[in-house]
């Protein structure tokens, strides 16, 4: 048997491993349902949507001034659920808005209300 036979066999044969590791049944991973932050800006300055969980801080968006937007929060943020601040940090200003912890589980949607006063 030549060497590029014994390599294509040797690699198809990798790859039907690797799809027999895929669950079925009752074994088949549990989809996480999605996660859903609600911001609405009233304020008069458009701002940056971050999610911080453990001292890291990762951007959902930008919602535009006097509107609202809605953003997933990424299931590496939530995990099984846990808590998380929301930071606002409007465009063109230096200050920053911190929302109180919230315990925000995997399939719930989250409402931000961003006051008029931010930014001033």
């Amino acid at each position: 048997m030549s060497r590029a036979l014994k390599l294509t066999l040797a690699l198809v044969l990798a790859t039907l491993g690797a799809a027999a590791c895929v669950g079925k049944g009752r074994n088949a991973p549990i989809p996480q349902p999605a996660t859903f932050v609600h911001v609405e800006n009233q304020a008069w300055l458009d701002v940056d949507v971050y999610a911080m969980s453990g001292g890291l801080r990762r951007r959902l968006g930008l919602v535009n001034a006097n509107s609202s937007a809605r953003f997933r929060i990424p299931d590496s943020v939530i995990g099984i659920g846990r808590s998380l601040q929301f930071l606002v940090d409007p465009v063109g200003s230096s200050r920053t808005g911190t929302s109180f912890e919230i315990y925000v589980s995997p399939g719930q949607e989250v409402t931000l209300t961003v006051p008029p006063t931010l930014g001033r």
